[in-house]
């Protein structure tokens, strides 16, 4: 399946994978929660390429994010992740199901050449238009490195330039691409920084440290590829300290620590036997870093 996205990255594929996580490595504990997957999200396949993660934390953003997500897909001509976790999978909560006139959706551009004259990676003024698949425009795909037309090439400089675009056309666009939440981040000295089917303890926990008196906010990364960098070094540039509970042995909480030019504490809490992180243990660990600052 890694090869797979890989032949996707490469050939620039509107595809939406959808991936539940659950506790492993290998078959695991297959119906536990865990967030184990989100390095494998960003790397999983081989070689440097951008990539679309995001991440739901409720039923409603399941219906909702995944319109964005094949929005992504159109937009940039690429596979997006769709990375939940067992929390979310299992859940049952309502969901406002909306109609087709009240969700944007993204048509992508689709060529209007001579079909002799359609090149499907000339991306010389934007992303080249996409063929609709059984059309009459010829659109290759092959996994080796293409030229604009589709065919194999091996040149040096053609290499890099296709390298290039495909991690620049996401990278580049991640002020557009980042989706990121913030709650009661006005006056919080502190911050809780958290996705998935962790934001929901992490909010709990949030409403409980501040019936305690400790000034804590939440920062939720609902798109955890690409990183949202403004929204880290804001938040990171006026807070005392920040906690990070993750359900893996910390694969994002570095992303965070990498932007800490006052070196305040970042405090993970990790949590990897198949058991949800509960609001009180976030609430400890609020509470002990808060000791300090």
């Amino acid at each position: 399946m890694a090869e797979n996205l890989g032949v996707a990255v490469m050939g620039e594929i509107p595809c939406v994978l959808i991936d539940v996580q659950r506790s492993g490595p290998s078959t695991g504990l297959a119906t536990k929660p865990a967030q184990g997957d989100v390095m494998q999200s960003r790397w999983g396949t081989h070689g440097d390429h951008g990539i679309i993660v995001i991440s739901p934390s409720s039923v409603q953003d399941c219906f909702d994010l995944i319109i964005t997500a094949f929005n992504y897909a159109e937009e940039y001509r690429t596979p997006v992740i769709f990375l939940a976790d067992a929390i979310i999978g299992h859940l049952e909560e309502q969901c406002v199901l909306r109609g087709p006139g009240e969700v944007k959706i993204v048509e992508r551009r689709r060529p209007d050449c001579d079909p002799s004259d359609y090149k499907p990676y000339d991306h010389k003024d934007g992303l080249a238009p996409l063929a609709s698949y059984g059309s009459e425009y010829v659109f290759k795909v092959n996994g080796s490195m293409r030229d604009e037309m589709g065919r194999p090439c091996s040149r040096t400089d053609n290499a890099d330039a296709v390298i290039r675009h495909l991690t620049d056309k996401i990278e580049k666009n991640k002020d557009k691409i980042s989706i990121v939440r913030r709650y009661q981040m006005d006056d919080a000295e502190y911050v809780i920084f958290a996705y998935g089917g962790v934001a929901r303890s992490a909010l709990s926990a949030m409403q409980n440290c501040r019936e305690r008196g400790i000034k804590v906010g939440v920062v939720q990364f609902v798109t955890l590829w690409p990183v949202s960098d403004n929204a880290i070094d804001e938040v990171m540039a006026r807070v005392k300290a920040a906690v990070f509970p993750e359900m893996n042995l910390g694969q994002y909480i570095d992303v965070v620590r990498a932007r800490n030019p006052r070196n305040i504490p970042v405090l993970g809490f990790n949590r990897v036997d198949s058991k949800s992180i509960m609001p009180a243990q976030i609430v400890e660990k609020v509470e002990e870093v808060a000791k300090t600052c």
